[in-house]
């Protein structure tokens, strides 16, 4: 296995900065839900650009592109190599240096190398996502911190075989640090997902998470999780449900 990444960051004068770079990682493919029980290595490349201009002391445009490309070894599992281009923008305002109002637009284009096969059926995987979203952040005080998202998400396919789908999305975050020892992470979001194997599944993931943390020294930190994810799945078609 391997995981490897390089970034440069970059600015112009004291209003325009961001980032150029790359992502390689190369990690052995799991078994679950796949069908296929042989040695299967996944290679993903990543490369990506952003830049952000503040535009004056509150306010800040951003924006950003990124290249990913995915491939299995397995012969089984070629259908499953793709590669994928997003493009996001956005915008920031700033009403303290505590608390700051976002939004943006996020557009996802994936294309499959290979057609798939559902119960004898052959069909193109490919989709088109697109995304906007609202974004809060504020440390309501020195103890606390909260993070709040909402938006919109849209799924399609050039397929006629596979429904698109679409919905609302939203996810919020607390952190609150009781003592100096001590930190309590909540969580709790609503998404839209597919299942990566099989793209004709659709289904509601919401999920909540809740993390406590002590920190007996400075560098020694002891963590406890317990999540929940209810998956409710609100469309198919007559391929999956046979």
């Amino acid at each position: 296995t391997s995981n490897d990444s390089a970034t440069w960051n970059w600015g112009v004068g004291s209003a325009l900065s961001g980032q150029i770079g790359a992502d390689y990682a190369r990690i052995l493919g799991g078994f679950y839900n796949t069908g296929i029980y042989a040695r299967d290595m996944v290679d993903k490349t990543e490369l990506f650009g952003t830049a952000r201009y503040q535009v004056g002391p509150r306010i800040g445009v951003y924006g950003g592109v990124l290249y990913a490309d995915t491939s299995l070894s397995a012969d089984a599992a070629k259908a499953n190599d793709n590669s994928r281009k997003t493009v996001d923008f956005g915008m920031d305002f700033a009403t303290s240096e505590a608390s700051v109002f976002a939004v943006d637009y996020r557009y996802d284009d994936a294309r499959y190398s290979r057609s798939s096969t559902l119960n004898g059926i052959t069909f193109n995987p490919d989709f088109r996502d697109e995304a906007l979203r609202f974004s809060f952040r504020d440390a309501l005080s020195q103890k606390t911190q909260i993070e709040a998202v909402g938006g919109y998400l849209k799924r399609d396919y050039p397929s006629t075989a596979i429904g698109k789908f679409s919905g609302y999305i939203w996810r919020l975050s607390v952190d609150w640090h009781p003592t100096d020892k001590t930190e309590l992470i909540f969580a709790g979001s609503r998404d839209l997902q597919a299942d990566l194997s099989a793209q004709t599944d659709y289904f509601v993931s919401n999920a909540i998470s809740i993390s406590p943390s002590w920190y007996p020294t400075d560098k020694i930190k002891v963590t406890f999780s317990a999540a929940r994810d209810q998956q409710e799945f609100i469309g198919t078609n007559e391929f999956v449900v046979t």
